[in-house]
């Protein structure tokens, strides 16, 4: 029989909370909306977001009618997946109250994240 190395799963909670960490080390700036428009659906993405204070909603276009997606508040994220997927925006996120936000660009995500494995160096 063939041992396999186990996993801890306390062990990689605490990795996965240490990567958090220095992802929220390595924010580029940290900015403060007014009650209003942060971003709109179709904008292209140049950062994500991670809350500090304040209140987001988020809504999407369904055939001429705003649909709420979510409510976000305090230690949520929004504005990634657009980011990640090099696409166009594809909600709206609006400040329902004054936010403060961490903001991540693509450079700073660069920046942050280790290689990823199999990768080779040039």
């Amino acid at each position: 029989m063939v041992m396999g190395a186990s996993r801890d799963p306390a062990v990689e909670h605490r990795s996965a909370w240490r990567g958090a960490s220095q992802l929220q080390e390595s924010a580029s700036t940290a900015s403060t909306y007014p009650k209003g428009l942060i971003y709109r659906e179709g904008d292209a993405a140049d950062a994500m977001y991670s809350i500090r204070s304040g209140e987001v909603r988020i809504t999407k276009n369904m055939y001429g009618i705003m649909v709420k997606i979510a409510d976000l508040g305090p230690g949520q994220w929004f504005g990634e997946m657009a980011l990640l997927k090099g696409a166009p925006r594809s909600t709206t996120a609006i400040a329902e109250t004054q936010v403060e936000v961490d903001v991540y660009d693509l450079e700073t995500l660069r920046r942050a994240s280790p290689p990823s494995r199999g990768s080779r160096s040039p």
